[in-house]
């Protein structure tokens, strides 16, 4: 048994009304993905991480590093920790976890048009798998999706992951009392915003500190930059600037508790006919209301990478947790973008088996 790697399954499923007003369409019930992990230490020096989201379009590798956590073996300081992979790109806080557990079932909007993939969505594989058919269907599909967010004949993701392959340095600052991180990642990324096809890595570098403002107080900020190529093969520069305040009191942290988190993202895309400058940001609260439900409510607004629409939206969510291994989620959002309006209604239900590693706060 103890060679065998801490293995766990997340199963995330979907029920959702979209359209004009609330529960105007059916959008139908998905198997949305179940997340397999496996994480074990390698050696006293490192430890392996798999995630493999398997979804009906397939299965695909979320993230797979091998961490090294005491790198003083080839001669490097105890302080730095380095990771190999296909890595979450260190680039804000929300990034750094999986879509099946964050706290909203979709993703925010700046997530979803900067780092999301429109081939991911079930819809658009499968009207791509269907062209031939397509001019045959076409009033019967119309009907059947004209309550669907469709921006200049592409379906808008749900979720946004910004992921990519390459190296991570991660190096504790020694600061004294608080605590800070700076990362420095050379990734090769694949999504709406960055493409390395040309050979060139997205170069990310990010500076987060952590405050304890009191016993019951923390307060975590983050400096986010990172530099690339884009699919017309030219220049493009992010920045984002994230905070998170938590507050959990001493006598009530099992049924009271605050997250308040907001993220801003700031791009300079160059296309060879000027300079296209993009911009986003959410802001999302979760209040502890008893030891098993929470409330969260969430403002985003975001640009599309070219700048050729923008889009805002408003999330009310409520979620009971019977345990740690059960969740479920009733969410409604107005998302207002590219001229259109559109209510979704969402329930969501996560189950997980297994020992799952939390993520990094």
């Amino acid at each position: 048994q103890a060679l065998n790697p801490d293995s766990s399954v997340i199963a995330n499923f979907r029920t959702g009304f979209r359209g004009k007003r609330p529960f105007a369409s059916f959008a139908g019930s998905e198997f949305s993905e179940a997340e397999l992990a496996f994480q074990a230490a390698t050696d006293p020096f490192s430890r392996l991480d798999t995630f493999i989201a398997v979804a009906p379009e397939g299965a695909e590798i979320e993230e797979a590093t091998l961490t090294i956590l005491d790198p003083t073996f080839i001669g490097l300081p105890r302080n730095l920790q380095i990771r190999f992979g296909k890595l979450l790109a260190p680039f804000g806080q929300l990034n750094s976890i999986h879509p099946p557990e964050q706290p909203f079932v979709d993703s925010p909007l700046v997530h979803r048009l900067w780092f999301g993939h429109v081939h991911g969505n079930h819809e658009h594989n499968h009207r791509k798998r269907n062209h031939e058919d397509e001019e045959e269907h076409h009033e019967d599909e119309e009907e059947h999706h004209e309550d669907d967010v469709h921006i200049n004949g592409a379906t808008i993701p749900l979720e946004g992951l910004f992921t990519g392959t390459g190296l991570s340095l991660n190096w504790l600052v020694p600061t004294g009392r608080h605590v800070t991180w700076l990362t420095i990642a050379p990734l090769n990324v694949d999504n709406a915003t960055f493409q390395t096809k040309s050979g060139r890595s997205v170069w990310l570098t990010r500076i987060r500190h952590f405050r304890e403002l009191s016993p019951t107080r923390t307060l975590n900020l983050g400096l986010n930059y990172a530099f690339g190529r884009n699919n017309l093969n030219k220049d493009t520069r992010l920045l984002g600037v994230d905070l998170t305040y938590r507050w959990r009191p001493i006598r009530e942290g099992l049924y009271r508790s605050l997250v308040w988190q907001t993220e801003a993202y700031w791009g300079q895309r160059e296309t060879g006919n000027g300079t296209v400058k993009p911009k986003g940001w959410f802001t999302m609260v979760e209040y502890q209301l008893s030891r098993t439900l929470f409330l969260g409510a969430r403002y985003d607004f975001a640009q599309s990478p070219d700048k050729s629409f923008s889009g805002r939206g408003f999330s009310l969510a409520i979620t009971l947790f019977p345990s740690e291994f059960s969740r479920y989620r009733l969410q409604w959002s107005r998302l207002k973008i590219g001229g259109q309006t559109v209510h979704e209604v969402w329930l969501q239900t996560t189950f997980s088996i297994g020992v799952h590693r939390p993520h990094p706060l």
